[in-house]
């Protein structure tokens, strides 16, 4: 019985550390990309304010 019991309990110890790898494996990659589109959307942000003022630059020595 005792055998029978150390078996489970390794087989239920061993899918609990599987799921968990795998949540944290998701939860890791789901960080990733948050972090990612936040960075994308600082990049764009940052793109977007100098071309314009660089067009606003342009369009006063234009004048």
């Amino acid at each position: 019985m005792t055998a029978d019991e150390s078996g489970h309990s390794l087989a239920v110890w061993q899918m609990i550390s599987e799921i968990m790898t795998i949540v944290i494996v998701l939860g890791i990659a789901g960080l990733a990309m948050l972090v990612l589109s936040v960075v994308v959307l600082v990049v764009l942000a940052v793109l977007a304010l100098t071309t314009g003022r660089e067009q606003d630059g342009n369009g006063t020595l234009r004048r």
